[in-house]
């Protein structure tokens, strides 16, 4: 987790520095019942963003079932997309360099979704009768963090997965799951 804040921190992913942001729709607001005072929880849609949001959490369930990062590969940035990303950050660096930071990132992520699925494991959490029962979206405007919930229902139970994204030129990117222990835990 460490070295996730550190590697987020050192490329400023999250810090853009564009005013030409595209506005923002409010579709629909979701009532949280227990609020956050950093985070605004909405469904939002873009003009020009194409939303994959649906698809993020199918992939991540996938990936979970799978115990592999196959299905949510086409969901991890590349090098184009990281250099927009961090542009001050990997200026000047070859296109190696940049997959290098990238392969380390996937490697965390993958370490996560272990996490997850050992997690499942040991709580006997039946992963493939999960279904997906929604994603939310939140964003922290003054820290420009986007995070995607992904909420999947077992039985009466829901489990909630938090993905660090980012959207650039209306495509939604994945960059790490930040929090993968205690999400399968007994409830009762």
């Amino acid at each position: 987790m460490a070295l996730t804040a550190l590697s987020f921190t050192s490329c400023k992913l999250f810090k853009s520095k564009s005013n030409d942001a595209p506005e923002v729709e409010v579709v629909e607001a979701e009532q949280v019942t227990e609020p956050s005072s950093v985070l605004e929880v909405q469904q939002v849609q873009t003009e020009d963003v194409v939303m994959a949001y649906g698809e993020i959490c199918e992939a991540l369930l996938a990936s979970i079932r799978m115990e592999n990062l196959d299905p949510m590969q086409i969901h991890f940035p590349d090098v184009n997309a990281a250099r927009i990303m961090a542009p001050k950050e990997f200026s000047g660096k070859s296109n190696k360099e940049v997959t290098a930071v990238l392969d380390g990132m996937k490697s965390r992520f993958k370490g996560n979704l272990d996490n997850l699925v050992s997690g499942a494991k040991e709580n006997k959490v039946d992963v493939g009768s999960l279904s997906v029962k929604n994603c939310l979206y939140s964003k922290d405007s003054d820290l420009n963090i986007e995070v995607l919930t992904a909420e999947y229902l077992g039985g009466a139970i829901t489990y909630e997965v938090a993905l660090l994204i980012k959207t650039i030129n209306g495509k939604t990117y994945v960059l790490e799951i930040p929090i993968s222990t205690g999400i399968f835990e007994d409830r009762e």
